[in-house]
């Protein structure tokens, strides 16, 4: 919706075209990569690699049967995590400098970067919830960051 412009998603018109380039399009169309193309790269390499162990994340969730014992995550498993953590640590890091045109830091998008790397760091450790929710969020948090920064850029890098 945000890409596309769309304010109500139940008035599409007939016969719209919906765009739906590649992450790293979308944040290049809207002044990131420019202005945080390393920032950028940093949580599309941590996306890269959350996903890469998600499915064996899941299949350890639906082994425990629910219960709130904490995940057998693998050494690799848990290197994988513990890595894409500090690549979103080293984007919020980025975010937070003072560059040349940003009048004020994207504050929620440091804030939801903070929140998911918190949350890659607890499944690193086996952490999650009996529903698996936890590891939902870290898809939650990432689009929330970029969709906040997409709006810090539209509103000037206020």
């Amino acid at each position: 919706m945000l890409y596309n412009r769309v304010k109500d998603d139940t008035r599409l018109p007939a016969g719209m075209v919906v765009k739906t380039p590649e992450l790293k399009a979308i944040l290049a169309e809207e002044g990131l990569v420019a202005l945080m193309g390393e920032e950028v790269d940093l949580l599309l390499t941590a996306r890269s690699q959350f996903m890469a162990v998600e499915d064996g994340l899941w299949e350890l969730r639906r082994a425990s049967g629910g219960r709130p014992a904490p995940l057998a995550v693998t050494e690799e498993m848990k290197q994988t995590l513990l890595t894409a953590a500090e690549s979103v640590d080293q984007a919020a890091r980025g975010f937070a400098q003072r560059k040349p045109g940003v009048v004020q830091a994207p504050v929620k998008t440091i804030g939801q970067l903070k929140s998911l790397s918190a949350t890659l760091r607890s499944l690193a450790a086996g952490v999650c919830d009996e529903n698996g929710y936890d590891i939902d969020m870290v898809h939650q948090r990432l689009v929330h960051a970029m969709v906040n920064a997409i709006h810090w850029a539209r509103s000037g890098y206020r």
